[in-house]
């Protein structure tokens, strides 16, 4: 009989961290960590570059990538392992940040090892759901995550211990490929992985996740509820505090509950919907786990729709029950042991509300808690700040070409002054017309606005630019721009100083040291670039830092696509935004109406999007509620209404369609600051218009 042993397996991971001063009366933070932990992800490969991609150190402080080295399972439930080796010098875990979706990865778990066997220095390895990790006898979960989950941070003064002195020599991650159709008929690869935030400072408080799941007993067919119940007895060891939950089961699952007993009481440790996005979520109380106390959890399944018994296993038709809880605890105590003392507990000692699903309270609550799903209806629709900017009687701008917003906030635009793009503006060959080539632009087009107003506070730029088309703004408020007049890209600093210039100044061609009318920049936040090349080539090119190619995506590339939707070839590129989490590139395809998305480290399709009308001039992606892309269409003789959308990436669904109340007329450029909520957008009308909308509340 399959499952073999169907008795309560317990299965307990204590995993030890530390921290710096201060007390753990903060909140448990899942958005960002910011107590001098250096956040600059590093996501650019050259191995023509002198540089460590997966590594990267600032005063102490790093971030870690680990991530799969472009497999391509071709077996469904396939559990692939890669591992990296921590530190020489101790070191402290205080952040985590998946690079994964779940149409791809299942699940991901991260085990801490003494030692890796060979297989662990070859890249990556097929490895078991539960073993196949570590080689020594080391052996901790340290992380888990499924189902869109967001990043985690740990509280202040507390971080997990590796490298150095730990016992923690090596991280193993392990992904779950469930659905393999994608690598199969499209020949796709992938590199889901964790981002390690971490941090030289050693920590006051020392970190753990203790984990107990269940193995059985196997859950019939035709039942609307039925329990797993498990418990285990904490030992030996110091006070545990716990501080976050979470937990995991697979279809069948619908609640899961767990519990400190003591003294028969029974104390809400966690309680959670393993259907919503698997994350650690907070834990409300301070009540803690002492060394006597039982750990107890039950998963709770409804197996209606099953025809036949569901085992516990490793498969996408099996089932799981996990409970894991995090916590802190004093190393002055003393340290933390591995030990746990199976119980158990009858189905009529656990509470009787084990069983109820969470309230819909509770689950607005979660949803906030991560910010990851749209709560209603009211909380993503945007809405036009009325009298904005105000009116700037002393400055004339000409066709708005490209808005951008700083890191503060405030608005940049950059304007065409007095010119106008029109049937004389080039010739055949793309040249520009030769008066407009004898001197650059004698007004300042770049203007920048206050956020709250949008006054204009200064201005630079005169005769610098012939013909602006596009404006981009990275995480150190460095400007990059297109002039599709001069076939060029440039960066400068936010102040006017020229950081770099790429494109021969008015030639226009088709190789690696010339542009053709660009329009856009987006900008990884190792400073690595895309460059969208696109009235006449209709590429998409990836430069590393230093301003060396190399990714194309053209013709030549998406003819041989697998999967690539008709028509295979971009017609203008106009516009370009990078989800930094999920590393992918959205390219405004416009005028065949889509949107494109590639991965932005292989260059390789992931996925498409219609339904704006004939024409797509702009797009601005926004982590906000789990990934939204707000998108501005264009007038077409069989689309005359022009309007702006809002796209839910997860569930690929317009959710909003907007426009100011005097409407768009030329609408060229869309940007949303940080937040997500504030969005701009620009027209080509000469004088040119700019509009601000809000989400709202």
């Amino acid at each position: 009989m399959r499952g073999g042993i169907y008795s309560i397996l317990f299965l307990f991971a204590v995993i030890l961290v530390d921290t710096s001063s201060s007390d753990i009366n903060e909140r448990f933070s899942d958005k960002t960590y910011d107590d001098s932990v250096w956040t600059f992800s590093r996501n650019y490969r050259n191995e023509n570059e002198n540089e460590d991609d997966e590594i990267k150190r600032k005063a102490g402080q790093e971030e870690i990538d680990i991530k799969m080295p472009d497999v391509s399972p071709q077996k469904p439930d396939t559990y692939f392992c890669t591992a990296k080796k921590m530190p020489d010098e101790d070191a402290y875990i205080v952040g985590y940040e998946p690079h994964a979706k779940m149409q791809t990865a299942h699940h991901m778990l991260m085990f801490g090892c003494d030692d890796v066997d060979g297989k662990g220095s070859e890249g990556h390895w097929e490895c078991n759901e539960m073993g196949g990790t570590c080689k020594g006898r080391v052996n901790k979960i340290m992380y888990a995550w499924a189902m869109d989950a967001p990043a985690l941070s740990l509280p202040k003064n507390v971080g997990f211990h590796v490298g150095g002195s730990s016992r923690i020599k090596y991280i193993v991650l392990q992904v779950h490929y469930a659905n393999v159709d994608k690598f199969k008929l499209h020949h796709g690869t992938d590199h889901s992985g964790v981002v390690l935030r971490l941090q030289s400072k050693k920590p006051k408080y020392f970190a753990g996740i203790y984990l107990v799941a269940a193995g059985g007993p196997p859950i019939p067919a035709k039942q609307k509820v039925f329990d797993m119940n498990m418990a285990c007895q904490y030992t030996m060891g110091p006070e545990m505090h716990p501080f976050a939950f979470r937990v995991h089961t697979h279809k069948l699952g619908y609640v899961v509950t767990g519990y400190r007993v003591r003294e028969g009481k029974w104390h809400l440790i966690g309680k959670g919907d393993p259907r919503r996005p698997q994350a650690f979520y907070h834990v409300d109380s301070e009540d803690s786990v002492l060394p006597g106390d039982k750990v107890a959890a039950r998963c709770t399944y409804n197996s209606l729709k099953r025809e036949e018994t569901t085992y516990i296993g490793a498969t996408r038709t099996d089932e799981m029950c996990n409970f894991y809880m995090m916590y802190w605890f004093d190393p002055a105590e003393g340290l933390s042991t591995d030990a746990c003392a199976y119980t158990a507990f009858q189905s009529a000692d656990y509470p009787a509300e084990t069983d109820e699903p969470l309230t819909a309270e509770r689950k607005m609550e979660m949803k906030r808690q991560l910010n990851d799903e749209v709560e209603d209806k009211h909380l993503r629709e945007l809405t036009e700040v009325l009298n904005w900017p105000e009116s700037n009687p002393q400055h004339k701008v000409g066709q708005i070409a490209g808005v951008a917003v700083q890191t503060t906030g405030d608005v940049v635009i950059f304007h065409r002054g007095d010119r106008k793009w029109d049937l004389n503006t080039f010739d055949q060959n793309n040249q520009l017309n030769p008066k407009l080539r004898e001197a650059a632009i004698a007004q300042d087009p770049v203007w920048f606005l206050k956020k709250e107003t949008g006054e204009v506070s200064r201005t630079w730029g005169k005769k610098k630019f012939h013909f602006p088309h596009g404006i981009t703004i990275d995480d150190e408020n460095n400007m990059w721009f297109t002039d599709v007049g001069m076939h060029q890209v440039f960066k400068y600093s936010e102040d006017g100083d020229k950081l770099l210039e790429l494109g021969k100044r008015f030639v226009p061609g088709n190789d690696r040291e010339h542009f053709c009318k660009p329009t856009d920049v987006a900008v990884e936040k190792d400073g690595s670039f895309f460059v969208s090349d696109g009235y006449c080539n209709s590429r998409v090119l990836k430069f590393s830092p230093k301003g060396k190619v190399v990714i194309i995506i053209d013709d030549h590339l998406l003819l041989t696509t697998p999967g690539f939707p008709l028509p295979r070839s971009f017609l203008i590129p106009h516009s370009l935004s990078l989800d930094h989490l999920g590393k992918l590139l959205y390219v405004a395809d416009r005028e065949n109406g889509r949107v494109l998305a590639f991965d932005s480290q292989s260059g390789n399709y992931r996925e498409h999007y219609t339904g704006f009308g004939d024409k797509v001039f702009a797009i601005s992606f926004s982590p906000l509620h789990g990934g939204v892309l707000y998108v501005i269409n264009g007038q077409s003789p069989s689309q005359p209404s022009i309007y702006g959308s809002t796209l839910h990436l997860k569930t690929k669904k317009i959710i909003q369609e907007w426009l100011p109340k005097a409407e768009f007329t030329y609408p060229h450029d869309i940007t949303c600051d940080q937040s997500g909520k504030v969005v701009y957008v620009s027209e080509i009308t000469l004088p040119g218009r700019l509009w601000k909308f809000q989400e709202r509340k």
